[in-house]
């Protein structure tokens, strides 16, 4: 429905000539004053309260047709003072017709058309001394003059009003295939992205598989040597176990790259959660951050590839880092639960960080979000740990904490719970997060 301004503007300044052609007219002997003056600013007056009540009620239509019908009554008292039934501001019957084909829906025009004609009926039917076959013509002529009016107008209003809507509906349908325009415009650039990452991380995997034997054959050698002091071996042993998950990682890559799928077996998730904290716990500690590990006793093994666990686990770690410059705390917490899908086994990650911003809640790990400055995250990691525990039948959520700090749970189905493995992730993007 079109605003009432323009058309209310139109009807008040036309309202406001007619006051003043009264004014000017004074002197024309078929003009009864003060009557006639009063009757044209009432006629200014209901149409400023018709439009008021549409713009401040819009839904009650029926208010703004009363009003407007009731113009239909001071222009029939102003027939009365500006010559009777030989006035000539009948015509001003069309006012209130115009004002409702434009404002108001087909059900209050027809009863407004009917009352404009009925006023001028009886009028007419009240006044006129003699009654012959002019006079019937005449009253006839102008019920259909105003009948057509009615039609004509509100026609016109209709297909204005329709247009409109088919406009506004073609430019919301125009703006939502902008949005999805752009929409698949980013995620095109973020697939071109991430197969770049894929083929770079590839190829890097490919060309440290070299140092990363050399690095753990010197690290073995080291380590059976008697000579080497033994003050050393839980320092080589730390070397030795992130050397074999380098090489575990790299060939994860290029199976990946190549699509074949890493062999799944039996995981035991407090292992996993031990053999993080033997590569990255020192990490943790030089950093200040305390780590506290709570497992429940006798929780069932998972299906999985178990450096892609500890890849996952060590990325959540590292960002919990990240999110205490200043040091604080980590808490593992492994549970189990079960649920209509079954057993599953949750293993959370706690920290007493800052949180996470809440404008980076909603997408965390989507490809390259990062709240983290130039030069200290992707926005990778997330994205890949969260695909790495989907291809386990998993899920990977996080949230702020009430009292403080951020926490992500990953949740996996149990072995008991029957559930099938996904194949690897093979974007090619599977490097060291």
């Amino acid at each position: 429905m079109p605003t009432p301004e323009p058309q209310c503007r139109y009807e008040t300044v036309f309202s406001i000539f007619l006051v003043l052609l009264a004014f000017l007219w004074k002197d024309n002997p078929s003009l009864v004053y003060p009557q006639i003056l009063h009757l044209f600013s009432g006629l200014l007056l209901l149409n400023l309260g018709a439009g008021m009540s549409l713009r401040r009620w819009p839904a009650r239509r029926a208010l703004a047709a009363g009003i407007i019908l009731l113009n239909c009554a001071v222009i029939t008292l102003a027939l009365e003072y500006s010559g009777g039934p030989r006035s000539n501001l009948w015509v001003l019957y069309l006012l209130p017709i115009y004002t409702a084909s434009l404002w108001l829906r087909t059900r209050e025009v027809v009863w407004i058309t009917l009352g404009a004609v009925g006023f001028n009926l009886a009028f007419q039917a009240h006044n006129v001394v003699l009654w012959d076959d002019t006079a019937a013509f005449l009253l006839a002529l102008k019920s259909a003059i105003l009948t057509f009016a009615a039609f004509t107008t509100h026609g016109l209003a209709e297909r204005e009003r329709r247009g409109m809507e088919r406009l506004a509906a073609d430019r919301e349908a125009l703006a939502a295939l902008e949005r999805a325009g752009q929409s698949s415009r980013k995620r095109l650039e973020q697939a071109r992205a991430l197969a770049d990452v894929g083929l770079a991380t590839a190829s890097v995997a490919h060309d440290l598989k070299s140092p990363t034997m050399v690095v753990l054959g010197t690290a073995q050698y080291l380590l059976e040597n008697a000579a080497f002091p033994e003050a050393f071996h839980p320092d080589i042993k730390r070397i030795i176990r992130s050397a074999q998950l380098c090489q575990q990682l790299s060939s994860s890559v290029l199976d990946g790259a190549a699509g074949r799928a890493g062999e799944v077996q039996e995981c035991d998730v407090r292992d996993v959660v031990d053999s993080a904290l033997a590569v990255y716990g020192d990490m943790l500690l030089k950093h200040g951050i305390a780590v506290r590990v709570d497992s429940e006793a006798g929780l069932p093994a998972v299906m999985g590839r178990p450096y892609e666990l500890q890849r996952v686990l060590i990325n959540l770690l590292s960002n919990a880092k990240d999110a205490m410059p200043k040091g604080g705390s980590i808490a593992l917490r492994a549970r189990r639960r079960v649920g209509p899908e079954g057993t599953r086994i949750e293993l959370h990650v706690e920290d007493s960080g800052r949180g996470i911003p809440a404008e980076m809640l909603g997408r965390l790990f989507q490809p390259f979000a990062t709240s983290k400055g130039p030069g200290k995250g992707t926005g990778i990691g997330l994205y890949m740990s969260r695909i790495i525990v989907q291809t386990h039948g998993g899920t990977l959520t996080a949230q702020n904490m009430a009292d403080g700090g951020c926490r992500f749970a990953l949740s996996l189905p149990a072995l008991a719970a029957g559930l099938a493995l996904a194949p690897a992730p093979q974007d090619g993007a599977r490097g060291p997060a």
